[in-house]
């Protein structure tokens, strides 16, 4: 169910990133889309039995890759692979 809620706050925390580091780089929006992510992870791993720092390393390239393909939707003239346009 945390996998589902997360696939549909991506869109807003990518939008959340463009605004809040307007002319920094692709990478450091993206950095910042992870890291909320994955402290929602920990939030989530604090109220229930645990495994969430495996679980986390595992979503981690899945995250990423999904993450890339809203990027790329959102902002079709960008190159594949170059997340926010940096």
């Amino acid at each position: 169910m945390w996998l589902t809620v997360l696939i549909q706050i991506l869109p807003s925390l990518i939008s959340l990133s463009e605004r809040l580091l307007g002319p920094k780089t692709g990478e450091a929006k993206k950095d910042l889309v992870m890291s909320a992510v994955e402290i929602a992870m920990t939030a989530v791993g604090g109220l229930s039995t645990g495994g969430q720092a495996q679980t986390w390393d595992k979503l981690r390239p899945l995250v990423s890759q999904v993450v890339d393909a809203i990027v790329a939707m959102a902002f079709p003239k960008q190159p594949a692979g170059t997340a926010f346009g940096g």
